[in-house]
């Protein structure tokens, strides 16, 4: 496993050529790293990119043209080297295609390209999806970066706030305790855009939501206001996750999510699944921003 670091006058990043993933993000600014380190203790990973499917699937598979294809959770293309294509002061690309290792396991030729880039307000990460099949290709693509939380000395999780762009009336899409969505939902946010984080949130794993109008999102310390921004595009739900009592905090945009417990397998049915025909490219991007 290789590493690309870009860096200008604000940031400095890392991203691992295994899984295109970011590793690092340090803010000179305020001297805080950004992004979670990836303790073992808690969880090993940083930032994974999730394709061709996220969230767990209903007994481990999908359907395409009656074959069954076995598939672990989030997908293959996190546990994949990733081919560095360019690399420049404040930016780099990588690609992943598909070969016989993937068409073993999703029966699409496919590429898919991370660029990475570093700007004077944080760094922003734009994906490519391009169908080189012959047939239509139905895939989810979903995002998983980890920050540090707390983040300043002596706090606590209740003392940080997740604020919404706009105020929300939304529901928690509930899953069980194997992962997948039970079908049930739960009203959550009444017309309001902050969410006081505490440890109960995350008693049943992640809050899950496919219905908010904003597009980005805010962490912050309540007092000082100090944290970080994270804007998508093409990602309409969303994700908050973290362990009991792990010192991070997951802000996940997706396209898609896991299974429902009643999923007939068929991957064109799956929820949030996208059709691109053959030669047809999808974009799609996020982009993190501390706030000191």
């Amino acid at each position: 496993m290789g590493k690309t670091q870009i860096e200008n006058q604000n940031f400095i990043a890392q991203i691992n050529s295994f899984g295109a993933e970011p590793s690092r993000l340090f803010d000179k600014r305020s001297s805080r790293e950004v992004l979670w380190d990836g303790q073992e203790k808690y969880w090993a990973r940083h930032a994974p990119v999730l394709f061709p499917t996220v969230g767990k699937l209903k007994e481990g598979h999908f359907l395409h043209q009656g074959k069954k294809y076995e598939l672990g959770q989030h997908g293959f293309a996190r546990d994949m080297e990733w081919q560095l294509i360019t690399a420049a002061a404040d930016r780099c690309t990588y690609r992943l295609s598909s070969d016989d290792r993937t068409l073993y396991k999703y029966p699409f030729s496919f590429t898919l390209s991370l660029e990475a880039t570093l700007t004077s307000e944080g760094l922003n990460l734009h994906y490519e999806v391009e169908n080189h099949s012959t047939e239509v290709m139905y895939y989810a693509l979903g995002t998983h970066p980890a920050f540090h939380l707390p983040w300043i000395k002596d706090t606590e999780i209740k003392d940080y706030q997740i604020k919404f762009e706009q105020q929300e009336t939304a529901d928690l899409l509930l899953l069980n305790k194997s992962g997948l969505r039970s079908g049930e939902r739960q009203a959550f946010l009444k017309n309001e855009s902050t969410i006081s984080l505490s440890e109960e949130h995350f008693e049943n794993d992640a809050l899950v939501f496919d219905d908010l109008r904003s597009s980005s999102l805010k962490v912050v310390h309540e007092k000082s206001q100090e944290g970080f921004e994270v804007k998508w595009e093409n990602f309409p739900h969303l994700g908050i996750w973290k362990p009991l009592g792990a010192p991070f905090l997951c802000i996940e945009p997706w396209q898609g999510m896991a299974d429902d417990i009643q999923s007939k397998n068929e991957l064109k049915e799956k929820f949030g699944c996208l059709a691109l025909s053959p030669d047809e490219k999808m974009q799609h991007s996020y982009g993190i921003f501390p706030i000191i």
